[in-house]
This record gives C-alpha cells, structure tokens and sequence, in this order.
C-alpha cells in the first residue's frame, strides 16, 4: 500500500510516503513562504523521489488538527482535492497523536504541546508506541491547567514534552515540574510526517470518502467565525449541546447576532444544513476561511 500523507498544522509543511509500512520519503520545510505556496511543489518532489505517480498512491492522510486554522485548512483541502481526483479514500490523523509517535521513551508520559494563542495550549498525552495508547484527550486549556492533569496521569514517570508549544512554555513547565520535565532535543520536537503515514496506515480501516474527511478546530470554547462569499457567520454550540450558525452583519435588540440556522444536537445534521444562501457548510467549506472567536495574530 503506498500512503501519501501531509502536515500544514503548525510551523513545519510536511510531506511523507508511506510503501507497506516503510517509509519511501520523509520531507519537511521550514522557511519563510506560507503552506500554501509550498505544499503542492513539496507533494511533487515526494512522489518523485518515492517514484510514484498520483494514480499509484491508494490512501491520502492529512493531519486534521488541532493545530493553525487556516493551517489545518490548507492541507485537508488538498488531501480532498487529490483524493477526489483519484477516486482514493482519505485518513484523518491526529497532530498531538502524530507528535507522540515520534518518540519513544519508556519511563515517560509524552505530552505533545502546541501554542493555541490566546493564552492557551493544545494538548494530550501518550504513552509510547505506534500508535501511541492516549492517556488524556485533546483539550485546549491555560497551560497550568493541563499540567496539573499531565501530573497527574503520570503517576511516577517523568512528562516529556513535544511540539511548537516547548518554546514559548519551556520556563512555564520548568518552574512548575523541575526535573520532572524533559524535552528531547529541537529536531524531535517538531511532528515529522512519516509519523502521519505510518498512522494512517494504522488506521486504514477507518478511512472515509474525500467529502468527510474535515478538519478539528480544538478550543475550549468552541465557536469558530466563518467568511464566505463576501459574508460572515458565527459558528457555535450552545451549552455543549446544539450547534448554531449566526449571521454576524445582524444584531438583535441586546446586540447579540441573529440566527440563521436551527439548533441541532450533533456536528453532522449541523454540516448539513443550508444555512449559506441555500448551500450548506460542506458544499461551502472549500471556498471558507474558518478562525477563532479570538483571531490569532499571525492566521
């Protein structure tokens, strides 16, 4: 099986092939031009370099979060692309999953870390293998926070920590766990994407047609705005019960937006519904930008 996997989650693009559980390429960039610009001239020089053309690859990956909205959205949407064209099924593979799974450290909880922004950061932890068994679920959280319960789990093991989060955190989690914490040297921080493929691959049999393959936006809270067609919308659930979309150009009287869809208990009757000019969030979500309540500076 030849897996083509993708990572534009965080700092690094990345791009892996993935032959029968062995890795045929393994390629990262970090540089100053964008994902965008990157990523398919990157997926070019993978499959060149694996000897591989686009109709040999039989299962598109694509890291669907947490991580970067826009990000996130760049790969997934590629992944869509290329495996609509192909007639090919698609993987959604977890980035602090992915971040895990590069390590290996048997008296450590991995804690894979990245910077949410807005004073938070994505998180989890694992404990070693491929894939890795996970111990805490994905949150976005204030940093001490997590680390409480990252304590916690771990029990008598050491907490290593992974991810674009060990930068601007290190002095954080130092002050808060001293020896307890480790951080495995710069080059192993960062998610490689041959950890996406060898995931993937893993996790075949839960691969999805192109039109479910959709991205995570991981927040505590969890409302998202949403530009599409020169308009924008609010994104929410209510309660943690009922998803909502709101049209942001009207206000009722308390100031507060106006409903444009009706309350639905799950994500998927949610993405169904024709909220935008007739069309509903998966027929629109190609042509979308999709970010956070509080908009990071840099997305």
């Amino acid at each position: 099986m030849n897996i083509l996997a993708v990572d534009t989650s965080g700092p690094v693009a990345g791009v892996a092939v993935v032959r029968d559980g062995e890795i045929a390429y393994d390629g990262a960039a970090v540089n100053r031009l964008t994902h965008s610009v990157n990523l398919m001239p990157m997926i070019e020089e993978a499959l060149n370099r694996a000897g591989l053309a686009v109709s040999d690859v039989d299962l598109y990956a694509a890291v669907t979060g947490p991580g970067s909205f826009t990000g996130v959205r760049i790969g997934v949407s590629a992944v869509k692309g290329m495996a609509h064209g192909a007639g090919k099924p698609c993987v959604g593979v977890d980035a602090l999953e992915a971040l895990a799974a590069g390590l290996c450290l048997a008296d450590a909880l991995v804690c894979p870390i990245q910077d949410a922004r807005a004073g938070q950061v994505y998180a989890a932890a694992f404990l070693p293998g491929m894939p890795p068994k996970r111990v805490l679920p994905d949150m976005a959280e204030k940093l001490p926070v997590f680390l409480e319960r990252a304590r916690e789990a771990a029990g008598e093991r050491r907490l290593c920590f992974v991810g674009d989060g060990v930068k601007p955190f290190r002095a954080a989690i130092e002050q808060a766990l001293g020896t307890r914490a480790a951080f495995p040297p710069a080059h192993m921080r960062y998610l490689r994407p041959a950890s996406v493929g060898l995931l993937a691959q893993a996790y075949q049999a839960q691969s999805v047609d192109y039109l479910m393959l959709m991205p995570m936006y991981l927040r505590a809270k969890h409302s998202v705005y949403m530009d599409v067609n020169g308009a924008s919308y609010y994104l929410t659930d209510v309660n943690d019960r009922y998803w909502r979309a709101q049209d942001t150009s009207r206000k009722n009287e308390k100031g507060h937006y106006v409903d444009c869809s009706e309350l639905v208990p799950t994500v998927g009757e949610f993405l169904d519904i024709p909220f935008v000019d007739g069309k509903s969030l998966k027929e629109v979500f190609d042509d979308a930008t999709f970010y956070a309540s509080e908009k990071p500076e840099d997305e």
